[in-house]
């Protein structure tokens, strides 16, 4: 069992990753398509992924873990990037890559319950 600082200490390492997966993805889903790798038939796949590495990543920085939380907070930030998308002029928002962000918020948020009930059993 990990001593409070100690906890604290991991959390707020989750924390700094979040946040450096959190700006890349801002920056990734704002700068014009052109400086971007080609992903096209991929696009959905790669909201789907991205979302849900933020929502893991979030997840461990909390205390305790809520997977309602944590997906809602990760939702919503894909909105307003969706938002800031349309507002850039060379970018555009789509009600799909929401869908796609909640899929893999979704998919995360199953994973993380699994996997924190297996690791239960074995303790």
């Amino acid at each position: 069992m990990l001593k409070d600082h100690d906890a604290e200490r991991q959390r707020n390492v989750w924390r700094v990753l979040f946040a450096i997966a959190a700006v890349w993805t801002a920056w990734a889903s704002l700068v014009p398509v052109e400086a971007l790798p080609a992903v096209n038939a991929w696009d959905k796949l790669v909201h789907a992924l991205n979302y849900g590495v933020l929502t893991l990543l979030l997840l461990p920085s909390q205390s305790p873990p809520r997977t309602t939380v944590a997906g809602a907070w990760v939702f919503v930030y894909g909105v307003a990037i969706e938002f800031a998308q349309a507002a850039t002029g060379y970018r555009h928002g789509e009600w799909q890559d929401a869908l796609a962000n909640l899929l893999g918020i979704l998919v995360a948020g199953v994973l993380w319950r699994l996997f924190m009930r297996l690791r239960a059993a074995r303790r």
